[in-house]
């Protein structure tokens, strides 16, 4: 396509614009200043999508202004007002012969001073000359860009044809105004020619002037004739004639040759002046309608018509009818065919169709409930996927919103859409009713809803549709009733409390107090109302400046709540020990306006705190005082075992000299004599080494490794040393541990061998001749009875046997040291007592543990459970990370057989830690409360009170405290820092039955004690750092291992603590 770039003139200038011709034919058309029609409103609109342009428009220009016949695109009041004056782009595109393109308005001086440049933004202008029937320039159909493009050929052809459309539309509405005016003309012809027939039959007498009347008749029928094959050559539609059963042409109007492209067909038939309808079945109806008589009517019809210049076929869409001509004795004898070409209108219809299932697209993917109605009946044309879904699949797109939701029937929705589509206002309701069948089970359900109804405008601002919008908001209305019925129940609480309630007013600076003032504290103000300075005057001179300071520092921080101890005047003139709460209040703008809180009389409770600590001082001296006996017996028996162990030692010694022959050969008599002496040295040897490693473990002096070692070589070691003592017995010894060969555990070999060894003799010595004994080994998770700490898993080395079991209420006393169950059986078959006291010691200084199982009658399983590498790796991780809400630990890469494990005394910082615990354990948990029943994932702990929900706890630290203050005189029980003490232990397992007989969860459970590490940290962190020298890192491990225990314990009550 040629592309014409007029010369470097002025458009101001412009000689084409103001010819006096084109102006006058601009005048005819009679469109400057026509109200906007949708056929010129869909041309610009399919020009602003086909070419990709923000705004396109048709402009008309006459010597003063350019008038938009239509326009998409500009922002107002330009839309409104549909003018401009002053020099425009168009006014260049009059000059022009063809389209004038210009991709960059700013890249000649002469473009950059046309005013649109700076007013509108134009960058970019394509404009085509709009041409009226004799040819002259009525306008142009543009298109603009406010960024700098290239128009692409296809586009300029795009404007070209769109052009050529706007030009049908411009001469179609100037052909109906002729047919109009014609019309009536031959109206008024036809009233006048009745007016001379009759004067002509009333004046019969006056032939000559009828005979004149009756010329005129001819010639005005004549003059009717020609006017109206004037209209049927000038009709805007293809109008054409056929006669006989061949269907020959006999008249065809312009419009139909310019459909058919110029083709000769008057004289021709059909089938021979327009042979490719043949196969598209137009014959076949001109068939029907001619045998039929009855018309034929097609919409939107598709149909191939070639192109005989250019050798192509061009498919188009038609309206049509068919509507068959009579003769004289009413038969068929021609058809008229009235055909008009509504391809653009197709295609616009297609776009339009595209544009809808884009829409669906769309807003089937909207995150919330969104559907999109059009026309007055509230059709729906898209719906997001939520929406679809809270309608039970029903078919909703082209069918009426009543015929969709027909329960919503006489809940007024039905009414709100008509008025917003009717008045073009958007409607919302916020928590209001709405009821429907959401799950297809026939019953509507009601809901709260918030919903808007937002109106949907066209180009001129008319009403075509509504997007609706809603969200089920039944959870936040059943919120806020509970918000009043909470109220009102706190109305009624501070009637009944025993607590003194406050509600102060610190714009009026008037604090309003309950009856309680006066049965606790005596007080009884005016109509129960005082000043905050009153309140402050009975505060005790030496707390009052703390709790002024306190409560000003929470108002102007932003905190929500304020808790502080002080001491508060009685009327007597006495002080009470008061906990007040307050929670302060704040509008919108954040400035608090109100307090309200609760006095609490603590007098009593903190004189039975102080008499609680005195009596656990004097336990705590109690208890060092008996540990200190016990190191002593322990070290004494360590000792003593040392200096029996050496003469025992050169006994045995002897002995085997002797059995070698050393002083000679020994008769029978002699051999059986040393043989029965080597075994009892043996054994007293065995006694005394078990005893030797019961004062080690008491005195805290007993070492283990920690390796990664197979446990294959260890079991298989103890097997073998028993095997002879299950045979000489005629005890089945099955070793199943082969299976587990390539396991391995974390630990030290020679106590792992020497704990299996003390099982296997102990279950061959306790079973009966004839019975089994069995070992094996698998990797399992921890039992909720263990005392295991860390996620593992876990090695289990399981020795079972077939013997007489032992008694339920006997499983604990076995592992305490010198305890036996059954004195005579254990008198004949040996041993002191110590067996699994030591073994349980190893096992735990290894970081595992030992655990039994038996029924009386039947036999006892034992299982020695050994850290995994993968659970020594699990363990630090989890260590390492964030303990709940904890503060870190330090040492969380340790293996399980931590510093204060391995039997080193090298722990520093217990006592330090330990008197803290000691004097802040009260203080610190009221804090801990407080905490609790302000954190949101702890719903039960708002409605409990103080002594259910501290239940303890200030007990517990004191006890822990009192316990590490006396580890660190002794150097450290490996026992209790790996346990903790019974008191701790009763407490631990107390406090988790009361939290789930109150209803809580494992989960909450966890999270309190996550709180309490934090607060513990939190303590030491503050009140040692700068106070003391020594290193606390080790004695915080101990205590976090101690509070570990202690949450372990107390998620038994909730069924073990995986649960």
């Amino acid at each position: 396509m040629t592309v014409t770039i007029p010369p470097d003139d002025d458009p101001a200038h412009a000689p084409g614009v103001n010819d006096p011709a084109r102006l006058s034919a601009l005048r005819e058309s009679g469109l400057l200043d026509a109200a906007a029609e949708e056929a010129f409103d869909r041309l610009t609109r399919l020009a602003s999508v086909l070419v990709h342009s923000p705004a396109t428009f048709i402009s008309l220009v006459d010597e003063t202004r350019d008038f938009y016949l239509s326009c998409v695109g500009f922002p107002d009041p330009l839309a409104q007002e549909r003018e401009i004056r002053g020099p425009t782009f168009c006014h260049l595109a009059i000059q022009n012969n063809g389209p004038l393109v210009i991709p960059d308005t700013r890249a000649r001086p002469e473009y950059a001073r046309i005013p649109t440049v700076e007013t509108l933004g134009v960058a970019a202008y394509l404009g085509v000359p709009i041409r009226g029937a004799d040819g002259m320039v009525l306008g142009s159909f543009c298109a603009i860009d406010f960024v700098p493009r290239a128009w692409t050929d296809t586009e300029v052809e795009v404007m070209v044809q769109l052009a050529r459309s706007a030009e049908r539309e411009i001469e179609l509405r100037r052909r109906i105004r002729q047919v109009e005016d014609q019309g009536e003309e031959m109206q008024a012809q036809a009233a006048e020619l009745e007016a001379q027939v009759e004067e002509a039959r009333e004046a019969a007498e006056q032939l000559e002037r009828l005979n004149a009347a009756l010329e005129d008749a001819r010639a005005a029928s004549e003059s009717e004739r020609a006017r109206l094959r004037e209209v049927f050559e000038q009709a805007p539609v293809a109008v054409a004639v056929v006669r006989g059963p061949e269907h020959v042409f006999e008249s065809a109007n312009p419009g139909y040759i310019r459909m058919v492209g110029g083709r000769r067909v008057v004289g021709r038939r059909v089938a021979d002046a327009l042979p490719e309808v043949v196969e598209q079945g137009f014959i076949g109806l001109l068939d029907q309608v001619r045998a039929t008589g009855e018309p034929f009517i097609g919409t939107a019809v598709p149909l191939e018509l070639r192109d005989e210049w250019m050798g192509t076929v061009e498919e188009r869409f038609v309206d049509f009818i068919y509507h068959p001509l009579r003769g004289a004795d009413g038969s068929v004898s021609g058809i008229t065919a009235i055909i008009t070409d509504v391809t653009e209108k197709v295609r616009a219809d297609a776009i339009r169709e595209q544009e809808r299932e884009r829409l669906a697209r769309v807003v089937a993917q909207f995150p919330g409930a969104v559907a999109v109605l059009e026309g007055p009946d509230h059709r729906f044309v898209a719906a997001s996927e939520q929406y679809r879904e809270r309608a039970a699949g029903r078919e909703m797109v082209g069918r009426p919103f009543r015929e969709v939701y027909p329960e919503v029937d006489g809940q007024g929705y039905f009414d709100l859409l008509d008025q917003v589509y009717a008045s073009g206002r958007e409607w919302s309701g916020s928590g209001v009713t709405a009821a429907w069948d959401g799950d297809g089970d026939g019953i509507a359900e009601e809901h709260r809803i918030d919903i808007v109804y937002k109106p949907l405008l066209n180009a001129g601002g008319r009403v075509e549709g509504i997007a609706t919008q809603y969200h089920i908001v039944d959870e936040r209305e059943r919120s806020a009733e509970a918000l009043r019925a909470s109220d009102e129940r706190y109305q009624l609480a501070s009637r009944a409390t025993a607590d003194v309630i406050w509600d102060w007013d610190l714009q009026a600076d008037c604090i309003r107090w309950n009856p309680a003032l006066g049965e606790r504290f005596g007080h009884h103000p005016s109509d129960g109302e005082t000043s905050g300075g009153w309140w402050l005057e009975h505060i005790h001179p030496d707390d009052r400046d703390k709790v002024a300071e306190g409560i000003h520092a929470a108002i102007d921080r932003g905190a929500d709540t304020w808790s502080a101890e002080y001491r508060f005047l009685r009327a007597d003139g006495g002080y009470a020990d008061v906990l007040d709460r307050g929670h302060v209040a704040r509008p919108r703008e954040g400035a608090a306006s109100r307090m309200v809180g609760a006095m609490q009389d603590v007098t009593e409770q903190k004189a039975a705190d102080q008499l609680r600590l005195t009596l656990y001082d004097e336990a705590g001296r109690a208890r060092a005082e008996a540990d200190y006996a016990n190191r002593a017996k322990s070290q004494f028996l360590a000792q003593m075992s040392h200096e029996i162990r050496t003469p025992i030692n050169a006994v045995v010694g002897y002995i085997d000299l002797l059995q070698a022959g050393v002083a000679g050969d020994l008769n029978a008599q002699q051999a059986e004599y040393v043989g029965r002496v080597r075994a009892s040295g043996q054994h007293l040897l065995g006694l005394v080494s078990d005893i030797l490693d019961l004062s080690k473990a008491e005195a805290g002096e007993m070492e283990v490794a920690h390796e990664a070692t197979l446990l294959l070589g260890t079991t298989a070691a103890a097997v073998g040393m028993i095997s002879p003592l299950a045979q000489s017995r005629g005890v089945q010894l099955h070793d199943e541990s082969v299976s587990a060969g390539e396991e391995m555990y974390v630990g030290d070999e020679d106590r792992v061998r020497q704990v299996a060894v003390n099982l296997l003799s102990n279950a061959v010595r306790f079973t009966d001749e004839g019975g089994r004994v069995t070992i094996r080994c698998a990797v399992r998770e921890a039992p909720a009875e263990s005392a295991l700490a860390g996620p593992g898993p876990w090695l289990a080395v399981e020795v079972e046997d077939t013997g007489r079991g032992i008694p339920a209420g006997e499983l604990e006393r076995i592992f305490e040291p010198f305890s036996q169950v059954d004195g005579g059986h254990t008198r004949r078959t040996g041993g002191t007592g110590l067996g699994l006291t030591i073994s349980r010691r190893f096992a735990r200084l290894m970081g595992g543990d030992l655990t039994v199982q038996s029924v009386l009658g039947e036999g006892s399983r034992f299982v020695l459970w050994l850290p995994t590498p993968e659970g020594v790796h699990a363990q630090a991780e989890l260590q390492g990370g964030a303990a709940g809400a904890a503060a870190p630990t330090s040492g969380a890469d340790e293996a399980p057989g931590d510093v204060w494990f391995s039997g080193s005394p090298e722990i520093t910082g217990l006592a330090e830690i330990g008197h803290l615990l000691a004097r802040g354990a009260d203080a610190l948990s009221r804090r801990f409360g407080e905490r609790l029943r302000g954190d949101p994932a702890l719903p039960h702990a708002r409605e409990m009170n103080r002594v259910q929900l501290e239940d303890h706890v200030a007990t517990f630290l004191l006890e822990t405290g009192k316990m590490l203050i006396i580890l660190d005189e002794g150097h450290g029980d490996p026992e209790l820092m790996q346990d903790g003490t019974s008191i701790q232990r009763v407490i631990s397992e107390r406090h988790g039955e009361q939290r789930r007989r109150l209803g809580w969860t494992a989960d909450h459970l966890r999270r309190e004690f996550a709180l309490l590490r934090a607060e513990v940290h939190a303590l030491v962190e503050r009140e040692a750092e700068g106070r003391t020298a020594v290193e606390l890192a080790g004695a915080l491990k101990v205590l976090q291992r101690l509070l570990d225990r202690a949450e372990l314990r107390g998620l038994r009550a909730f069924g073990g603590p995986d649960r």
